[in-house]
């Protein structure tokens, strides 16, 4: 279904530019939602919201002006219902340029906890909505029939499922935009879209809050029939405001910034310009974020309070340990009072006076012990003394030479340098003269090598010239030979038709137009046009892949290149190959062109 709308989004730019236009993507040009409504980046992001609930409104203007399109505008609530899961829903209405796509959008994620800090997060978008022709915009060609536009009006589902593995600050998933589709169009080749993304938050103290963080991501996105998108976005967010900042490959550089009002309102826009060549004549796009958040605000300190209540825990637990250990030593204590009431009973009945004859004799040996101390150390402290002022001299001494040596040492050293300096001078001006005078006669042998070169190989691209216009003329008259016998051919056998009788054999699958480029006359099964030469060689690429050998025509009428299945010389042939989906080999619309 992916690869319908995607074709006739092809052929309706072809048809309804001058020259070669810029192809707009097909998905929803979502790759700046690093803030809000970032579900619709991945499904797994409804769970890393600031606040319990959210409303936020997103509207995006591609290269154009506030009424102009193709734009965007997403309206969307997301709910946490607890811990592990959340769900979201929300309303959208999506214009191409091409397709005017209104409808709306559910989401839910759910968080599996891996321990550690790890988690998986899976979830799933599903997304319905009614595609239809958005305005005036397309007016067809009378001459060039369309076929592909005949089942534009359709109600398409898309189921959009991403998992993610969340380590701490680091994230990494992916998610596909249209994983399964279902359309009343007829089944074709799968053209599913595929993300892969990964960031790593690094938390910031610049408020009181602990809400701060910036979050460097990368991503890259493929999208079928177009090139692979790799993109950076950088968030900056806090209490206060917000900033961001992006490159895509494809869109060029983003550049962003909002403001938090009354910790509920959030409002900001962001301004992206093109880089790539193929959109660098186009204007700048623009996109206004708002939301409006209610519910309990998330902070680190609600982590905070369950740390707490561990470590009050603790306290208590503490306290009773040390109350029991208390109660232990009181009664090791009384036990050691009464031991000691004991001893001091038995002390008292020895004899009085042994116990005072034996108290002096100890007091006047610890008299005489104390003065032996003294004495012993007032000695010490002199000869310390002594020998401190011979070492504090001696220092002096030492550094007294040593800076006579250093100051003789620096002297000589800037003698030696001064020298050095004049004999490098010396040398270096000989060495200079000699090398100006190699260098003058090396640039000269080079001029002179340089010119022959140069002669030799514009004779040769002269020759090469003139053998590639003989080889053309003679393709030339080759073609023109066979364009004539083809004529020829066909005005004996007389199968030539009326342009009404075959527009009506092929039931309007038909168009006929006169030779250019000695293009070779017959009836080509054409499969799609292009007037951009970048998605002309991806189509060429595609049917390549799948076994077919195209050919293709260039109109200088309409600047247009035709893909073609087949040339073939009757129109019944044509027509049977067409109607037969060409021996079912290519199940997608094709016409005829007839090169008269």
């Amino acid at each position: 279904m992916v690869k319908s709308l995607t074709l006739f989004f092809l052929i309706m730019i072809v048809c309804t530019s001058n020259g070669q236009e810029v192809q707009l993507p097909v998905d929803f040009r979502q790759h700046n939602l690093a803030a809000y409504n970032s579900s619709l980046f991945s499904p797994v992001f409804s769970l890393y919201g600031e606040n319990a609930h959210a409303v936020a409104l997103w509207s995006r203007w591609q290269w154009q002006t506030i009424d102009g399109d193709p734009s965007t505008f997403l309206i969307n609530y997301t709910g946490q219902l607890n811990e592990k899961s959340a769900i979201g829903a929300g309303f959208f209405q999506h214009n191409t340029g091409t397709f005017l796509q209104t409808g709306g959008i559910l989401n839910f994620a759910y968080n599996i906890n891996l321990g550690t800090n790890a988690r998986i997060g899976i979830g799933t978008n599903i997304i319905g909505f009614n595609q239809e022709l958005a305005g005036n915009i397309f007016q067809p060609d009378p001459n060039i029939q369309l076929p592909q536009l005949e089942n534009s009006n359709q109600f398409v589902m898309q189921f959009a499922p991403g998992i993610q593995l969340s380590v701490d600050g680091f994230r990494i998933g992916v998610s596909s935009e249209n994983l399964i589709v279902i359309s009343k169009d007829e089944p074709s080749s799968p053209q599913e879209i595929y993300l892969v993304h990964s960031s790593y938050d690094f938390p910031l103290a610049l408020f009181s809050d602990g809400n701060s963080y910036i979050r460097p991501s990368i991503y890259i996105k493929s999208i079928p029939s177009f090139d692979t998108q790799f993109g950076l976005n950088t968030l900056f967010s806090t209490s206060k405001f917000w900033a961001q900042t992006g490159y895509n490959s494809f869109y060029g550089i983003s550049v962003g910034a909002g403001a938090k009002l009354f910790k509920q309102l959030s409002i900001g826009a962001l301004v992206e310009f093109g880089t790539d060549a193929s959109i660098g004549d186009k204007d700048a796009s623009f996109e206004i974020v708002s939301r409006f958040s209610f519910g309990k605000q998330k902070t680190k300190e609600d982590n905070n309070v369950v740390v707490e209540e561990v470590n009050e825990d603790i306290l208590k637990e503490l306290a009773k340990e040390k109350e029991k250990k208390s109660l232990d030593s009181i009664a090791s204590d009384k036990q050691k009072a009464i031991a000691l009431n004991k001893q001091k009973v038995q002390d008292s009945i020895v004899n009085p006076l042994e116990a005072a004859a034996k108290i002096n004799g100890q007091k006047e040996l610890e008299q005489e012990r104390i003065d032996f101390i003294n004495a012993a150390k007032l000695a010490k402290d002199e000869a310390a003394i002594e020998k401190a002022k011979s070492a504090k001299i001696a220092v002096r001494k030492e550094l007294k030479q040593k800076r006579k040596d250093s100051i003789n040492a620096v002297r000589l050293a800037k003698i030696e340098a001064n020298k050095n300096k004049v004999e490098r001078t010396k040398t270096a001006s000989r060495k200079e003269l000699k090398q100006k005078r190699i260098d003058s006669t090396n640039a000269a042998r080079l001029a002179i090598v340089e010119t022959a070169k140069k002669k030799a190989e514009e004779d040769k691209i002269a020759l090469q010239k003139a053998l590639e216009q003989k080889r053309v003329d003679s393709i030339n008259a080759v073609k023109l030979a066979e364009v004539e016998a083809q004529r020829k051919k066909a005005a004996v056998l007389g199968k030539t038709a009326t342009f009404e009788e075959n527009k009506s054999k092929t039931k309007g699958h038909y168009e006929e137009v006169e030779s250019e480029n000695a293009q070779l006359p017959g009836y080509y099964l054409i499969a799609n046009i292009f007037g951009t030469k970048r998605y002309f060689e991806s189509f060429m690429k595609t049917l390549k892949d799948k076994g077919l050998a195209p050919g293709s025509l260039y109109r200088n009428v309409n600047k247009y290149n035709y893909v073609y299945l087949q040339r073939y010389d009757t129109i019944d042939e044509a027509e049977r190959a067409r109607i037969n989906k060409f021996n079912g080999r290519y199940p997608d619309r094709m016409w005829i062109l007839r090169i008269k």
